[in-house]
């Protein structure tokens, strides 16, 4: 009996310690105003989501044409060159020159560098192969800026809003970002109001969509839909979302456009196809801020070291599905079945991964909802011609 009423004892002196532990803490707390970040840091780290300060990575694109029993006659490939983005004071990605086997020509398109491959014909069971290495940085970035720091729609330069603020990219199925449709408009409206503050627009544009929009649950095939279907559906792939995006941010005043790249999933040593979001933010004593806004990933205002962006968007329609279409063809009709014709095949091969031993905080897991799964691998892109 006495043990148990000692054991007791310890326990109850146990209690009353810790208890005037945490009221001396918070006493500290109160009376040294600088120990409160540090302490609410502190409770607050189980919580953050860290990602290395840059990462560096090798692999190989394999781009396959399979004439599949019938005759092509001759076909083009083609892909834009990565190159660096550079802001002030930053880097978000260092690219080395790309190694293609066998070697492309060169070719310039609009302002970027482009690889393009020729061949032809090729038949029955022939095929044709090119493995393109990649090899780059890339490092984390988070822009700094906040609603109170950020300007408003009427900040916006002109040529800006003459380069993006309009519909782009006119498909069979209608306007891939489309501002003039009554319902994209009344979407906006719903969402932002009569907000005028950029990072505000786009902060509310952002919390909708990844609330709302589901991702798809199948492989993906063909182009993008429009950002009406997607409005429609309130499903969307990463292509989906940012077409979605820039047409809901382009109608509430704020320039958006699509960067198109690939992702490494880390979890499968992968890489795959995806897309996302750039915007322009004036800030309040001048300058800009060019951002990144990631949907699907949950990325608001952050460049995640797990990318590579090849292609950004000038606003010109054709441009941007002449990304698209990375694959045109003249072939045989009457060598195939009805609907039948050449395959073209992507795939991609992690050759090294590298990260920096030191990490930084780019946000916290209980800000918004999950990430949406990984992206798919990213669908063919076909454009046809008949001979």
């Amino acid at each position: 009996m006495r043990l148990l009423v000692s054991h007791e004892g310890r326990r109850g002196w146990i209690k009353i310690a810790i208890l005037l532990l945490v009221l001396l803490i918070a006493l500290l707390i109160i009376l040294v105003p600088a120990l409160q970040n540090t302490v609410v840091q502190f409770l607050l780290s189980p919580f953050q989501e860290r990602a290395p300060v840059y990462a560096s990575y090798r692999f190989e694109k394999t781009i396959k044409v399979n004439a599949n029993g019938g005759t092509v006659t001759s076909f083009t490939l083609d892909l834009p060159v990565p190159y660096d983005l550079i802001g002030p004071g930053y880097s978000l990605q260092d690219v080395e020159p790309m190694d293609a086997m066998p070697e492309g020509q060169d070719a310039s398109r609009y302002g970027l560098e482009w690889l393009e491959w020729e061949h032809g014909p090729i038949s029955g069971t022939q095929s044709y192969q090119v493995r393109i290495t990649y090899q780059m940085r890339v490092d984390t970035h988070i822009w700094s800026v906040d609603q109170d720091g950020s300007g408003t729609i009427d900040d916006v330069p002109p040529s800006l809003k003459s380069a993006y603020l309009h519909n782009e990219w006119l498909s069979d199925d209608g306007w891939m970002i489309d501002i003039s449709n009554g319902q994209i408009q009344q979407k906006a409206q719903d969402i932002v109001g009569q907000e005028k503050n950029v990072y505000a627009i786009l902060d509310h544009i952002y919390e909708w969509i990844v609330r709302n929009i589901d991702y798809p649950t199948s492989n993906l095939q063909g182009l993008p839909k429009t950002s009406i279907q997607t409005l429609n559906s309130m499903v969307g792939d990463c292509d989906d979302q940012s077409m979605l995006f820039c047409s809901l941010a382009r109608a509430a005043g704020v320039p958006a456009w699509p960067q198109m790249g690939v992702l490494y999933d880390e979890n499968n040593d992968e890489w795959y196809g995806h897309g996302w979001v750039q915007a322009f933010i004036p800030l309040k004593e001048g300058g800009y801020l060019e951002v990144v806004i990631d949907t699907v990933n949950r990325d608001f205002l952050v460049w995640m070291p797990d990318r590579m962006a090849e292609y950004t968007d000038d606003g010109n329609g054709e441009h941007l599905s002449d990304y698209y279409y990375s694959f045109t063809y003249y072939y045989d009709e009457l060598t195939y079945p009805l609907g039948g014709g050449p395959s073209y095949e992507e795939s991609y091969r992690s050759l090294n991964h590298e990260e920096s031993g030191e990490t930084v905080n780019v946000g916290s897991i209980l800000d918004t909802v999950a990430p949406q799964p990984l992206e798919f691998q990213c669908a063919s892109r076909i454009k046809r011609m008949i001979s």
